[in-house]
């Protein structure tokens, strides 16, 4: 299935957290969030950095997150790609990683 990519109206902004009870997890920086979105039918995350990547699933509301590791972009095969067109979480997603200036892409639909 080919990726549709983003729809100009919902582009994800840059190291913002839409919450009022945003997540800290030791070590770690907050590269980007995308937030609640109720109509979100899709959205993919892919690590483009040599570092582990961490995706922080809730509800918006929730201050206990599901918590899952995007594997890092090694050799420039390219890092694990979190593709949920079919399965969209329609809550907030926040990306975490360890330093500030790695690189990961973000869109949702």
């Amino acid at each position: 299935m080919a990726w549709p990519g983003p729809r100009a109206s919902q582009a994800v902004a840059l190291n913002n957290d839409y919450s009022a009870n945003a997540l800290s997890l030791v070590g770690l920086t907050l590269l980007n969030t995308i937030p609640v979105n109720a109509f979100r039918i899709g959205y993919l995350i892919q690590n483009q950095s040599t570092a582990e990547v961490y995706l922080a699933y809730d509800d918006g509301v929730s201050s206990t997150p599901s918590v899952f590791v995007l594997n890092p972009n090694l050799s420039n095969l390219g890092g694990d790609i979190a593709d949920m067109t079919s399965m969209p979480h329609h809550g907030r997603i926040r990306i975490y990683g360890s330093v500030s200036t790695q690189r990961v892409g973000a869109a949702d639909w």
